[in-house]
């Protein structure tokens, strides 16, 4: 198993067999079960709404940047994922993804913590 992306959910492909092959994110994983929580009356916290995620490269090529934005025509978009879980298993979304802001440019080809957002997380 391993993340895998796309703008539909056919075409989804593993990260490593993209045209400019992408290693899976690195750095430290998000994965929550719901967009946000409350803490109820009783003291209970209760979470509510969709799953969102976020995919981080610490260090990332240009053309691996490229190659990752090329899913991203816009901004914020639908997309197809398929992220790993807090147990360890992966499961498949389809999602709204969420291009980062500001990029920080290392140098010498590379993009330095890249991070890509995704919220409304609907189960495939």
């Amino acid at each position: 198993m391993a993340y895998e992306i796309g703008t539909t959910e056919a075409g989804m492909a593993e990260l490593s067999a993209l045209v400019v092959a992408v290693e899976d994110p690195k750095g430290k994983e998000y994965f929550e079960r719901y967009s946000f929580y409350k803490l109820a009356g009783d003291g209970q916290k209760k979470g509510y709404g969709l799953p969102r995620t976020k995919w981080v490269w610490a260090l990332i090529t240009q053309e691996e940047r490229d190659q990752l934005k090329s899913f991203f025509p816009l901004e914020s978009n639908t997309i197809f994922i398929k992220t790993r879980l807090p147990d360890g298993s992966y499961a498949s979304y389809q999602a709204i993804g969420n291009w980062q802001e500001k990029e920080s440019v290392f140098g010498g080809g590379y993009i330095k913590n890249l991070e890509i957002e995704f919220s409304f997380m609907e189960a495939l």
